[in-house]
């Protein structure tokens, strides 16, 4: 939305979604150049996508009207154009809240979630200190420990997807490729924009299918041995499964965990 009020007004020039994606992209089209959008400060902005994930982005935004589309009559030719709209305005100003989160494609999601989560290990890098000061600080404020996770570069051998074969994955395909590459699953229930009782469903799903299921995506230590706990002591005594409810789950939730803790515990 900034990237449209630049090109819109403060250069005072008319804007379709091809072009704003390749002016967040970054492109070096001789067009770009001539109109001086190269720079603003929010080219190439989005230069990690490309222009057709933006073109989805804007698309996604068009759909809950934080920008809308109308007519330019420009001689002989009429074409859409972009333009905020007031609650657009209003939420990029930050003078109202964002009360509907865009739908954007699960793919579209992933990187960028991987995005966000590269960017914080180069910040973790860059500034130690100061990365100090606010893990105390979530520890002292929040009451949450944060974990340091040593991951490895996400790079794949494999031949990429197509979009066809993307297509026909199953959901479950989308939480699978953030939990390998150490996204909690706290974590894939805001990028994904499901619920934990959802993807634990996809889950599931996926050890029936045969995926292999790894422990730490699912369970704390300290989860995963109070359910063992629970449910031999429910064995042996007839009860009590009451203290398998935690607060932040709902009963399903809590009953998925146990189905995948038992599934878990026969391999």
């Amino acid at each position: 939305m900034s990237g449209l009020a630049r090109i819109t007004i403060e250069r005072n020039f008319s804007c379709g979604k091809t072009l704003l994606a390749q002016v967040l992209c970054g492109s070096g089209s001789q067009r770009i150049t001539e109109l001086r959008l190269d720079t603003i400060t929010t080219y190439a902005r989005l230069s990690c996508y490309k222009q057709k994930d933006v073109v989805a982005m804007v698309e996604a935004l068009l759909n809950i009207g934080l920008i809308r589309q109308e007519s330019c009559e420009n001689g002989q030719y009429h074409r859409p154009v972009l333009a905020l709209s007031d609650r657009g305005n209003a939420v990029m100003r930050g003078t109202q809240p964002l009360e509907v989160v865009p739908q954007f494609p699960p793919m579209i999601l992933y990187r960028l979630g991987v995005e966000m989560r590269a960017s914080q290990r180069i910040s973790k890098v860059e500034n130690p200190e100061k990365n100090e000061i606010n893990e105390r600080h979530e520890r002292n404020e929040i009451g949450f420990q944060p974990k340091l996770v040593q991951t490895s570069p996400i790079v794949s051998a494999r031949t990429p997807l197509t979009g066809e074969e993307l297509e026909q994955k199953p959901d479950y395909f989308w939480t699978f490729q953030l939990l390998e590459r150490n996204f909690s699953l706290e974590e894939c229930v805001i990028i994904r924009n499901r619920s934990k009782t959802e993807l634990l469903e996809g889950i599931l799903t996926a050890m029936d299918d045969g995926v292999q299921v790894r422990r730490q995506w699912i369970f704390s230590s300290e989860r995963w041995q109070k359910i063992r706990e629970t449910l031999q002591n429910g064995m042996a005594q007839g009860g009590e499964f009451d203290a398998l409810q935690e607060e932040s789950n709902s009963a399903t939730t809590n009953m998925l965990e146990v189905m995948i803790y038992s599934r878990l515990n026969q391999i």
